[in-house]
């Protein structure tokens, strides 16, 4: 009889169970967060920065008759509900014009790969005969 060459199975020795690195573990999860929350962290270090700054500003002009009270009672006087309408109004138009002016680049930027599928798909297509950007042609207006 021929002996069976595969060995059987012996059983493995105990392995020595892995140690956990705190020190490892801590040093990432450090990394990770300032990762995750360091821009906010900047963001909101340089506001209280600039509130510290104009505080001490503030009070260096405490009790003195001086150029800065007109500047200040001029300021006061505008009406707050105005100023902040008006702000809020071009705030929201800039954020219109950017992100209108972000969609058109995206549509530049992927035209070409839809167009390359769909002749992929159907290669007796026509095309739609749009710019790169979406837009009408002008000898279509």
């Amino acid at each position: 009889m021929a002996k069976d060459k595969r060995k059987k199975d012996s059983p493995k020795s105990p392995s020595t169970p892995k140690i956990f690195n705190y020190w490892r573990y801590i040093l990432q999860r450090s990394f990770w967060l300032v990762g995750k929350h360091g821009r906010n962290a900047i963001f909101t270090g340089g506001a209280c920065y600039c509130v510290w700054v104009i505080a001490d500003a503030l009070k260096a002009f405490a009790g003195r008759q001086s150029n800065a009270n007109l500047h200040f009672a001029l300021f006061a006087d505008i009406r707050f509900a105005y100023t902040v309408s008006v702000a809020v109004g071009i705030t929201g138009a800039g954020l219109y014009l950017r992100e209108r002016h972000l969609h058109r680049k995206t549509r530049e930027r992927l035209a070409t790969r839809i167009t390359e599928l769909e002749k992929v798909v159907d290669p007796s297509r026509t095309s739609s005969l749009l710019t790169s950007l979406g837009m009408t042609r002008k000898e279509d207006e």
